[in-house]
Formats: structure tokens, C-alpha cells, sequence
């Protein structure tokens, strides 16, 4: 069922410091036949809130952090396929599990998902939340709220329009859980439609139809992307640590009416591009430059996507009360010393779980006393890291 988008319009904000926040943490992670994992079975301590998982190239750190993000809605940081997260091996059929116990506002809730033995050939994960069953994704997203940065994102200003729309999406859905609902709506009316052009001589009736469905769900998620965007521009304005200045672009806006006009216009008119959610863009400038951020340099367009990050969490923090588990891979590449310090020494006051990875320990230094560092090479041994402690 088509859900309006449940953002809070001119809600006050809420007045908390960020270590006063809710936030999520990891306190138990259990894998099994996941990727590099024939099992791992991981406890976290409840007085730090960084976990640092370091090791060498191909070791398996992403991997482990891609199995939290398997703990919230979505198809993981990767977006793989189902088979594809599980472990190599002579099993035929392609099973793995990712469960974990954690905690929000002290209370305590188990979540369980993955692919089972008993349907091999489902094609949607099944997740468990305290035992039960849990039908709708939007659950998941709201229980656990979760962003990440991978190297991937490092360029991602200078990449496809594509990437910054599912990175801002994920930022959206923080503030409104079913914003990623809406989205995989759109995509799919989107994808029949476009099937339908390109065969020629559908029933008008149809076209219509959908494009009814296109600018329902369509003009919601713009509505809910130009309210966050809102919300993180304002945020940088006041300047986000030592980091340049970003200043985010406006996001169009179209109501039902008017979306529903552009799509039949396009239509009628033969038209290959429009103004709707799978066109528009983030478009970011570094202000400290007066440059667009895709003609910045690697290490700045990396500040300037930080910048973007934490702007996010104080607006998130500022309007919902809560902050969501950052999976940070890699994060201090391409950063200078005082850039990369200075985020550092922002995450320790984070009141939520923050996931970081990289190759050397020594990098971490400043958060030794907020993280429990992994040896990711020591967690790969058949059951042996059963409760693996943090060296």
C-alpha cells in the first residue's frame, strides 16, 4: 500500500548535545557462511563506542562490516545479490545467516536475517526482529537506522548521478523509513513503463496508469529529499569542523499533478529526459574554492562528502532525537592529518556505534581509548574466534 511520506514538517528541533543522543550499538554479532566467515561469533564492549577492524588488503574487514549493514533495511552497503554474500564452498545451495543483539535507549532487541535451507530459492532475505517475522523492510530501517562511506564514495561528486542519488536516499531514509519503500515503487512502475515505450503499442490506459503510479510515488520522494537537503544546508552553513565549506543545491520539487503532466508530456512529445527522481542530482560546491566538488581533488571531494555525513547526523540528531550507526570503510583515506584527526576525535563523541577499517592499527591511535581494535586475520579461523575478544 502507497504510504505518504511520514516526515515531520516544522518539527521543532530537539535540544540535545551529540553525546546526549540515542543512538544504536552492536553488542553481539553472529555469522555464519557469510562471505570470508565460516562462523564468527563477536561481543562488544558497553564502555566504547568505536570498533576498529584492521588487518591487510583482502582480509575480510568489508566483509564484515557489510554483514552489519544487513542488520537494517536494504540490499547492504554492496547492494549484492543474495548467493553472492555467501561463503565459497561445495554447499549447492547458497545458505547464510547474519544475527545480531543490540541495543537503543537500553533496551535490548535481537535481529536475525539471511537466506535458509528451507527456501533456496527465495529471493528476498528473510529477517526475524525478537523471533518474529518481520514482513516489511520499513520496520528494520526504523528500528536501526544506518549510513556508510565506502572507497567507492571517495569520488563520488565525480561519478554517476546514479551514486549520489542512492547515497542521498539513504541519508532520506534515516528521517523517513519509508522513503526507501517509496523509491523501489518508483523503480519498478518506472522500469514497466520505459518497457512499454520501447515495445510500442501498449494500451494507452496503461501508460496512464502507470504514469499515475510514477508521479504518486514520484513526487513524495522529491518532496522528502528537498526536506533533507533543507536540513543538511543548514547545517552547513554553521561549518562542519575543520572540513572546506560544502553548500548543497536545491532538490526540485513537483506535486502529483504536476509530475503526472511532465511524464505524459514526455511521452506525447517523444521527449528522453524529464524532471522526476531518477533524473535529478546532487550537486555540491566547496564554497572554500567557489569550485563544484566534482572538480575538486580526490582528498577534497572525501572532506566535502564528510562535511555532507556529519551535517546529515546533526540535522538527523537535531529533528528525530537519534543518530544512526556509521560503517565507516576506509574512511581515513585521502584526508590529511589534521582533517582526519579532527573527524576522529568528532566520532568519539558520538553516543552510537561507529565502524571504522583500515589497514594499520597505529592509524587509530587517537581513538584508543573510545575503540576495541580487531585483528581481522585472528577472527578467520573455522569457530575458532568463537566470542572473540578485542586485543
Amino acid at each position: 500500500m502507497y504510504e505518504r511520506s511520514s516526515f515531520a514538517n516544522g518539527a521543532s528541533e530537539v535540544s540535545q548535545s551529540p553525546a546526549a543522543l540515542t543512538g544504536v550499538f552492536v553488542r553481539r554479532l553472529v555469522l555464519e557462511g557469510f562471505r570470508t566467515y565460516a562462523f564468527l561469533d563477536l561481543h562488544f564492549s558497553e564502555d566504547k563506542n568505536c570498533v576498529v577492524l584492521h588487518g591487510k588488503n583482502g582480509s575480510g574487514k568489508t566483509n564484515l562490516l557489510e554483514a552489519v549493514s544487513f542488520l537494517t533495511a536494504g540490499k547492504g552497503l554492496r547492494g549484492a545479490k543474495l548467493d553472492d554474500v555467501a561463503r565459497r564452498g561445495d554447499v549447492p545451495v547458497r545458505r547464510w545467516t547474519v544475527s545480531g543483539v543490540l541495543e537503543k535507549t537500553g533496551e535490548t532487541f535481537k535481529i536475525g536475517t539471511g537466506k535458509t535451507f528451507q527456501n533456496p530459492q527465495e529471493r528476498r532475505r528473510l529477517v526475524r526482529i525478537n523471533g518474529e517475522e518481520c514482513k516489511n523492510q520499513a520496520d528494520l530501517a526504523h528500528l536501526v537506522p544506518m549510513v556508510w562511506l565506502t572507497p567507492s564514495m571517495d569520488r563520488l561528486f565525480s561519478g554517476e548521478p546514479s551514486s549520489r542519488r542512492r547515497f542521498f536516499d539513504r541519508l532520506c531514509q534515516c528521517f523517513d523509513v519509508g522513503h526507501a519503500g517509496r523509491s523501489l515503487a518508483y523503480v519498478s512502475a518506472l522500469r514497466q513503463y520505459n518497457l512499454l515505450l520501447r515495445e510500442g503499442g501498449a494500451d494507452i490506459n496503461w501508460l496512464k496508469a502507470l504514469e499515475v503510479s510514477l508521479a504518486k510515488y514520484g513526487s513524495a520522494i522529491l518532496k522528502t529529499r528537498a526536506q533533507v537537503a533543507a536540513l543538511i544546508k543548514e547545517r552547513l552553513e554553521q561549518g562542519v569542523l575543520s572540513f572546506p565549506k560544502a553548500v548543497l543545491s536545491d532538490m526540485p520539487t513537483a506535486d502529483e499533478d504536476e509530475l503526472r503532466r511532465r511524464f505524459e508530456q514526455a511521452r506525447l512529445n517523444g521527449q528522453t529526459s524529464l524532471i522526476a527522481p531518477h533524473t535529478t542530482d546532487l550537486k555540491v560546491v566547496n564554497r572554500d574554492k567557489n569550485m563544484p566538488a566534482h572538480m575538486c581533488s580526490t582528498g577534497e571531494q572525501k572532506a566535502l562528502l564528510i562535511s555532507v555525513l556529519l551535517a546529515h547526523l546533526q540535522a538527523l540528531g537535531a529533528q528525530k532525537g537519534v543518530l544512526p550507526v556509521l560503517l565507516l570503510d576506509e574512511a581515513g583515506a585521502h584526508l590529511d592529518a589534521e582533517r582526519k584527526d579532527g573527524f576522529f576525535d568528532y566520532l568519539k563523541t558520538l553516543n552510537t556505534h561507529v565502524w571504522l577499517t583500515g589497514t594499520q592499527a597505529e592509524s587509530f591511535e587517537i581513538l584508543k581509548q573510545n575503540a576495541q581494535f580487531f585483528p581481522v586475520e585472528d577472527l578467520l579461523n573455522d569457530r575458532a574466534c568463537l566470542n572473540a575478544a578485542a586485543s
